[in-house]
C-alpha cells in the first residue's frame, strides 16, 4: 500500500493504511531530528608544552646607555644618552607594537611564566597633611614633602644611581581636599633593583601579553660589582663602555612619566576675585587628576583637585620596556659591555657573578597549552523525539506480523520469497512454501537477463520487458510496443 493510497483511506482505513502513514512520515520526520541532534562544536583542550624563550635573564652591562661629549675633572660636560636599542624599546612601547619574536613551541594558547631581565620593586607610603595657603620650608626637616612646596598637588620623579643598576621612583599625589584648600597628600617612594623577575605571560597566535609585573616574584638581583683591581678589590662599581647598564631605560622612563601640577594663588584685583592657576607639566597630571564631568566647572580656578596614583601602572611599564630589552639583548654577553676602571698601569680582573657565566642562550620553559579543535555534541533533546518516532512506528508495524508463526515455517523479509509469494515465473519450479534457502537453491544456477520476451495473456501473444531466463530474453526493439 502506497502512503497516498493509505491517507485516501478515509473510513476503510486499516492497521496496515495507518502503520504505513505512521512509518512513513517517521521517516521524513527523523531524519532532521537526527541532525540537529548532533552538532559540530570548537572545545578548549588543555595539556603541558615545552617553549623555548630567547631572552636575556639580565641586561648587559652598559647596554641601555652612553656617554656622549666632555667628561673628566671638574669640567665634567658629558652627559648619558639611550643606545640604539633603548630607543628602539621606548619607541616600541609608546607605539605598542606587539611583542611577537623570542618564543617557539607554541602552537595554541599558551599561559605561563618566563625567567627574564627587570626591575625588583621595593616601595613605602607615606601621608602627609597639606594647607596650600601655609608658606615657608620646615627649618628641622626639609625634606618634609608637607612643606616642602605647599602649592605641589602631583609630581612623578624618576632619579638613576646608575653605578648601583637602580633607580628611584617618587609619586607625589594630593588624596583629599576641602574647601579650604587643606588635605592630604601621600607620597609613594619606590627603590628599582635591575634584577632577573619572573614575568607571568599567554601566548596567542605568537603575541606575548605581559601579565602584572608591578610587584613582581624576584628571582636574583643583578650584581653590581663585577671587577676588580689592585686599588678596589671588594663592591667595585661598573664601568660599561662609556655608558649605564640601564640609564636608557630610566631616561625613556623620565621623558615619558616625569609629570608635575602646581597650583599657584594669585591675589584678587579690582576687577576680580582670587583664583588658583594650576601649571601642568607632563601628561600624568592631567590623565590621573581625579574630577567627575558635573565637578569638573567647580574645580576651575579653585583648589579643590586631587588624584589617583600612578605607581603600579608606571612600574607596570618599566618592566615591560625591561622586557622588550631582555628581547633584544637575548643573543649579546652580559659581560660584553665592560672594560677596567683603573689607574694606569693597574691591572684589571673581572669577577663574574656567582654562577652566572653571561654566555646567552635559550630558556626552556613549561607552559600550559590550550587548543581548540572540533568535536561532536549531542542535543538529547532532538535526538529523544527521533527515537521516540522510531519506537512509535516500530509499535504501530510489529503487530502486523503477528501470526507469523502459524506459516508452518520461518519466514523472512529475503526478496527471493517476495517475489515466490506474487508467483515470479522464474520461481515456479520451486515449492510455493520453501524457505529462502532453498529458494536460492533452486534459483542459484539459473541465468537471467533483462529484456523482450513473448507472455500469452487471454490468448494472445503479447511483448514485454521483464528478467527471464537468459535464453527466452531478446534484446529490445524500435518499434515494438512492450506492454
Amino acid at each position: 500500500m502506497s502512503l497516498w493510497e493509505a491517507m485516501c483511506a478515509g473510513r476503510h482505513m486499516s492497521a496496515v493504511a495507518f502503520a504505513t502513514i505512521i512509518g512513513t512520515w517517521a521517516i521524513f520526520a527523523t531524519d532532521p531530528l537526527m541532525q540537529r541532534s548532533t552538532n559540530v562544536v570548537s572545545a578548549n583542550i588543555t595539556s603541558s608544552v615545552n617553549v623555548a624563550a630567547s631572552i636575556a635573564p639580565l641586561i648587559p652591562y652598559g647596554y641601555t646607555g652612553i656617554t656622549t661629549g666632555l667628561g673628566g675633572g671638574d669640567n665634567d660636560l658629558s652627559i648619558v644618552a639611550p643606545t640604539i636599542p633603548a630607543m628602539d624599546v621606548a619607541r616600541d612601547y609608546f607605539n605598542k607594537v606587539p611583542i611577537t619574536a623570542g618564543f617557539t613551541g607554541c602552537k595554541g594558547n599558551c599561559t605561563g611564566t618566563v625567567p627574564a631581565a627587570g626591575f625588583a620593586v621595593t616601595c613605602q607610603k607615606s601621608r602627609f597633611p597639606v594647607d596650600y595657603y601655609a608658606k615657608g620650608i620646615n627649618p628641622s626637616n626639609s625634606s618634609d614633602l608637607s612643606y616642602q612646596d605647599p602649592q605641589l598637588a602631583f609630581s612623578t620623579n624618576f632619579t638613576e644611581n646608575s653605578w648601583n643598576l637602580s633607580a628611584n621612583l617618587t609619586v607625589a599625589y594630593v588624596d583629599s581636599i576641602n574647601q579650604t584648600c587643606a588635605g592630604f597628600m601621600t607620597v609613594r617612594s619606590c627603590y628599582l633593583q635591575a634584577a632577573t623577575i619572573e614575568y607571568p605571560i599567554s601566548i596567542t597566535n605568537n603575541v606575548v601579553t605581559l601579565g602584572d609585573v608591578s610587584s613582581p616574584n624576584v628571582l636574583a638581583l643583578q650584581n653590581s660589582s663585577v671587577y676588580s683591581h689592585s686599588t678596589c678589590l671588594v663592591d667595585c662599581p661598573v664601568y660599561a663602555d662609556g655608558g649605564m647598564t640601564i640609564s636608557g631605560i630610566t631616561l625613556s622612563a623620565q621623558r615619558l612619566f616625569n609629570s608635575s601640577a602646581i597650583l599657584t594663588h594669585t591675589a584678587p584685583t579690582p576687577h576680580t576675585t582670587s583664583v588658583w592657576i594650576v601649571n601642568y607639566a607632563g601628561t600624568l597630571s592631567n590623565q590621573y587628576q581625579s574630577v567627575t564631568e558635573s565637578d569638573f566647572i567647580h574645580s576651575i580656578n579653585n583648589c579643590n583637585m586631587t588624584y589617583l596614583d600612578p605607581t603600579n601602572v608606571i612600574i607596570q611599564a618599566m618592566n615591560e620596556m625591561m622586557f622588550r630589552t631582555a628581547l633584544r639583548a637575548s643573543n649579546t654577553s652580559l659581560y660584553n659591555g665592560l672594560e677596567g676602571f683603573n689607574h694606569p698601569g693597574e691591572p684589571v680582573v673581572f669577577v663574574p657573578m656567582p654562577g652566572v657565566d653571561g654566555v646567552p642562550r635559550n630558556t626552556n620553559i613549561t607552559m600550559t597549552q590550550t587548543s581548540s579543535i572540533n568535536v561532536y555534541s549531542s542535543d538529547y533533546k532532538f535526538l529523544g523525539a527521533s527515537i521516540a518516532l522510531i519506537l512509535l512506528s516500530l509499535i504501530l508495524i510489529i503487530p502486523l506480523y503477528y501470526g507469523y508463526w502459524k506459516m508452518g515455517r520461518r519466514p523472512t523479509l529475503s526478496p527471493l520469497e517476495t517475489a515466490k509469494a506474487f508467483g515470479a515465473p522464474l520461481l515456479r519450479r520451486a515449492g510455493s512454501n520453501m524457505e529462502a534457502t532453498g529458494l536460492v537453491k533452486v534459483a542459484g544456477p539459473t541465468k537471467v537477463r533483462y529484456g523482450e520476451v513473448l507472455r500469452e495473456e487471454d490468448g494472445v501473444q503479447v511483448h514485454k520487458l521483464e528478467i527471464a531466463e537468459a535464453e527466452t530474453v531478446k534484446a529490445p526493439r524500435r518499434a515494438v510496443i512492450y506492454r
